[in-house]
């Protein structure tokens, strides 16, 4: 099946993974604290990779990068948040998530600050290798 999104193995994948998570982290941490809310990081937890083995688990469940939610995550802010009056909760959650859950949060203004960054790294790298490509296939030492 090969790996999801060509970035080399599973552990290669983990790694890359692990850093855009607590990088992402990092800024809903900041982005809350300037709501006026405590947040403390969840740890990151590694998903399970998932190959279907035959057609009819393919057919059943796609073609699986997981099949179910990593077990083991705890969110370290459900106990504070659970002892937050009914309004400071919906406070919390606006702030964190937007307001109806809209995505406007924190939670997303952090996720597109990496994923844009991701993105302007895969074009970068993207041009780079057109740039080499046409390189090599205009040196006369490569070209058969």
């Amino acid at each position: 099946m090969g790996s999801y999104l060509e970035l080399g193995s599973y552990d290669d994948q983990l790694k890359w993974s692990k850093i855009v998570h607590n990088l992402q982290q990092e800024s809903i941490v900041t982005c809350m604290n300037g709501q006026g809310f405590d947040y403390l990081r969840t740890p990151f937890v590694p998903s399970i990779p998932w190959e279907p083995k035959t057609r009819q688990e393919m057919a059943r469940f796609g073609f699986g990068i997981t099949l179910e939610t990593p077990q083991g995550f705890e969110d370290p802010n459900q106990p504070a948040v659970a002892l937050l009056g009914a309004e400071e909760r919906e406070a919390f959650i606006d702030a964190l998530l937007g307001p109806d859950s809209n995505g406007d949060g924190c939670l997303q203004a952090a996720r597109s600050q990496y994923l844009q960054k991701i993105d302007d790294a895969n074009e970068q790298m993207a041009d780079a290798m057109a740039d080499l490509r046409a390189r090599v296939s205009a040196d006369e030492r490569w070209v058969e």
